[in-house]
């Protein structure tokens, strides 16, 4: 009687301990929740810790270089998504630029934070819903001089933008934007939505280059089927595309240039090379 209640006592916690295990052993959608609920749990972490000290220094965008440092070494070490970012070095020149990337879910960021400790200061603009519904790492995002716009208002949005350039220029800080304007991915499917003009014609009016940035495709993840593997992803830098010289007339051209060359990258067949992770055949 007394070895069944101690069976029965250890029961519980080994089931509670093993199923877990197994069914991340065994489930990929078990894997994506786990690895998707890891991503957001670590943003929501790191942010709370690191908000009373950057605390001291709001508005500076030398506080997202802290995070994405720890970011980094969880993006690689907890959640298996390995970024090389391929050498160019535009991306560390002391220099404004509008840097435009492609948007393919929610785990750029992790991408970004592999970007920020290179690109020292830069500064990005979200949508606003992003500051009041994403807990402590919305916060952490406006502490570390994130600007926020309203995308219904596309003319508020638009000056917010023009505005938040022209500034930074001032003091060398890049700006980094997402053109697509939504997220886009699709497995097996490498490809670019239109891009949408704004960050263009802010880069023309404050006279900066455009750099652009491409993540490689996710060939690992599938969201209708919750699929997310760790994976290799390599980051390309392009060579920037000058606006000195441009006026609004260039808009669209420079804009259409700049889509080509992404999507020419973007669809560029990669092979993994165990020395320098992902590399163009």
């Amino acid at each position: 009687m007394l070895k069944n209640i101690k069976l029965q006592w250890w029961l519980g916690p080994a089931v509670l301990i093993g199923a877990p295990v197994i069914l991340y052993d065994c489930s990929s959608t078990f894997r994506y929740y786990t690895r998707i609920s890891l991503y957001y749990l670590s943003l929501s972490t790191v942010s709370s810790v690191l908000i009373p000290i950057v605390a001291f220094r709001p508005r500076d965008v030398h506080n997202m270089v802290i995070g994405a440092r720890i970011m980094r070494w969880i993006s690689s070490k907890l959640l298996g998504l390995r970024y090389h970012i391929q050498p160019n070095p535009h991306l560390a020149r002391d220099q404004t630029y509008m840097i435009v990337v492609n948007h393919q879910h929610s785990i750029d960021v992790l991408g970004l934070f592999e970007m920020w400790p290179v690109m020292g200061k830069c500064t990005t603009l979200a949508k606003r819903s992003l500051l009041y519904f994403s807990g402590p790492f919305g916060l952490m995002a406006w502490l570390s001089g994130t600007t926020f716009i309203n995308r219904d208002d596309k003319v508020e949005a638009r000056n917010i933008l023009a505005d938040t350039v022209l500034k930074s220029k001032e003091s060398n800080i890049k700006v980094l934007v997402f053109p697509e304007g939504t997220r886009n991915h699709t497995p097996g499917q490498r490809d670019l939505l239109a891009f949408r003009r704004g960050a263009f014609a802010a880069a023309i009016q404050a006279q900066v280059p455009i750099l652009p940035v491409v993540i490689s495709h996710y060939e690992s993840l599938d969201t209708r089927h919750r699929i997310l593997e760790p994976a290799d992803i390599k980051i390309h830098v392009l060579e920037p595309f000058e606006t000195e010289g441009l006026d609004s007339s260039a808009i669209d051209q420079l804009c259409q240039k700049t889509r080509d060359a992404m999507l020419t990258k973007l669809r560029t067949p990669l092979h993994y090379d165990g020395n320098s992770g992902l590399n163009p055949v």
